[in-house]
């Protein structure tokens, strides 16, 4: 036995549940959002002992609901701890409405075997291609589901959105305590906050990396903000944020928290805003309402913050794929940085995926992209002058006149010359046969 080996506890060596770690070191333990393109511009997925910031400015859609209620259920589909701290009737509509795995990936410990190119209805896999395109790599916009898969266990499910959750899955969560939900009573604003870091402390207790009998089990938390909490409370939410941060960084937990559109319109605007990003370790908004109505995208993503923990670069800069910051360029093995890819999102039928933006067609589908037809170009130089919008010019041979195959010289007399010093300029002959104009 060499006397060099180091001797750790077993129980550091236990592996959580659907956590896997990050391709960088130094290696931290991530867990899936249930959405694999946002696990790819986060850097493979949210580490342990961080919190995300979602906001959605826009009033009329529920982008940062939606994507809470992808964290919940992959969480529940993992089989680790969630604790929902929110309005009674918000996080109960936002539990009740989580989506839910196919029925032919409905089964414990089995992993998905369909890929979004296979569910999509938009992308038929029986196109029939001309044989010399069918050994091309398929243009895509966005990941794979095989980017986020892991080999230990279901890290990142397939969830369809025309499905919902079973209650006899919510229920059995409550059951086992799986699932706890914190509900926050609006009409005593004195103890909202403080209810809510109390919850917040009960529930990393348990998942603390002090604790002698830790939970063998990851903790996610969902921090709703309610919608009729006005900027006034701002300082309070700062409170909470900065006891969130010191909680987690001494837990195997993390947490996402989504802020009102009323708040996350205000928060880019002001100084507490900013404090918010600070205080948080990753940040992005989804702006619906900055971006022009389109057919392929629904709003883009703004990257406020990305997480970096014990790190001075995030680890998303080398390994995402949509961000395309740490691309091999030049196939010599290295890796060379270019221009960072804007970023857009969009719900298809069923599925949320984060996607680069792309331009939509100038002029729509239905615009004429065949030249114009020859006579067009042919036409007289006064007709020629209207469509360009330019002065009419006198042409200089009417070749129409010519019925003797014999050459003739025109010199252009129009314009003239009041300083005797310019050169004169050059005659131009035509000629029958040839049917053009020759410089000599």
């Amino acid at each position: 036995m060499s006397a060099f080996k180091r001797r750790v506890p077993a129980s550091a060596h236990k592996a959580l549940p659907g956590v896997r770690p990050c391709d960088l070191p130094p290696f931290h333990p991530l867990l899936s959002t249930g959405i694999p393109s946002f696990d790819d511009v986060l850097g493979g997925g949210l580490p342990l002992a961080t919190s995300q910031l979602v906001m959605s400015p826009d009033p009329h859609s529920a982008w940062a609901h939606l994507m809470q209620k992808y964290f919940i259920a992959q969480g529940i589909r993992s089989g680790q701890d969630i604790c929902l701290i929110g309005e009674a009737d918000e996080i109960d509509a936002i539990v009740n409405g989580c989506m839910w795995v196919p029925p032919e990936d409905d089964s414990p410990g089995k992993p998905d075997t369909l890929t979004d190119d296979e569910r999509d209805d938009d992308n038929p896999a029986d196109v029939k291609i001309a044989w010399r395109y069918e050994g091309m790599k398929r243009f895509s916009t966005t990941v794979s589901r095989h980017a986020s898969s892991s080999t230990s266990g279901a890290y990142c499910s397939n969830f369809d959105l025309t499905r919902r959750i079973p209650p006899s899955i919510i229920s059995d969560s409550k059951k086992n305590g799986q699932l706890s939900t914190v509900p926050i009573d609006l009409n005593e604003m004195q103890t909202l906050i403080p209810s809510a870091m109390r919850a917040i402390a009960d529930a990393c207790a348990s998942h603390s990396i002090t604790n002698p009998n830790p939970s063998n089990r990851a903790l996610r938390i969902a921090i709703v903000i309610p919608s009729l909490l006005d900027a006034r409370s701002a300082p309070q939410l700062l409170r909470l944020m900065h006891n969130l941060r010191c909680q987690l960084r001494h837990s195997s937990a993390a947490a996402l928290i989504t802020l009102p559109p009323h708040l996350s319109e205000w928060s880019t605007q002001s100084a507490l805003g900013s404090a918010m990003i600070q205080l948080s370790d990753a940040a992005v908004t989804l702006a619906s309402d900055s971006l022009a109505p389109s057919t392929s995208h629904h709003g883009i993503l703004q990257l406020q913050k990305l997480p970096s923990l014990n790190s001075l670069v995030p680890p998303s800069d080398k390994l995402s794929t949509l961000r395309g910051l740490g691309q091999v360029g030049k196939g010599d093995g290295h890796t060379h940085g270019g221009g960072e890819n804007n970023l857009s999102f969009r719900c298809k039928r069923r599925h949320f995926v984060i996607e680069t933006l792309n331009l939509d067609v100038e002029g729509g589908v239905g615009e004429r992209r065949t030249a114009p037809p020859p006579a067009v170009l042919l036409s007289s130089g006064p007709e020629r002058a209207i469509q360009r919008d330019e002065e009419p010019q006198p042409s200089l041979v009417d070749v129409h006149a010519i019925s003797k195959p014999t050459a003739s010289i025109n010199v252009d007399t129009t314009a003239t010359r009041k300083t005797p010093s310019e050169p004169k300029s050059r005659r131009k002959v035509a000629f029958r046969d040839a049917g053009g104009i020759y410089d000599f």
